[in-house]
């Protein structure tokens, strides 16, 4: 659970108080995505709410993406990488 959190402490607090018994001892697979606790969401949501609007967008976006990653989620169409004239630009 922990490498499904990113090791975030509250999610590793609320996350587990909506898993079943068997999930926590490792009995039943973990649902995918993690569950989110009532309190984790209000929590999130407050967060959120409070940031700039272009913020909020980006935010859903990468979670939407999927990955996790704000490296991939904010990725250029085409990657990191362009080609410039048949030379790949470097980072």
């Amino acid at each position: 659970m922990v490498g499904r959190t990113a090791g975030n402490p509250l999610a590793l607090v609320e996350i587990p108080r909506v898993l079943t018994r068997d999930q926590l001892a490792g009995r039943r697979r973990l649902p995918d995505p993690l569950p989110l606790s009532a309190e984790l969401e209000r929590i999130l949501a407050g967060r959120l709410q409070v940031c700039e609007t272009g913020l909020r967008t980006l935010a859903l976006a990468c979670a939407a993406e999927g990955s996790g990653s704000m490296f991939t989620c904010c990725a250029p169409p085409g990657g990191w990488q362009a080609d410039h004239g048949g030379r790949t630009a470097e980072r």
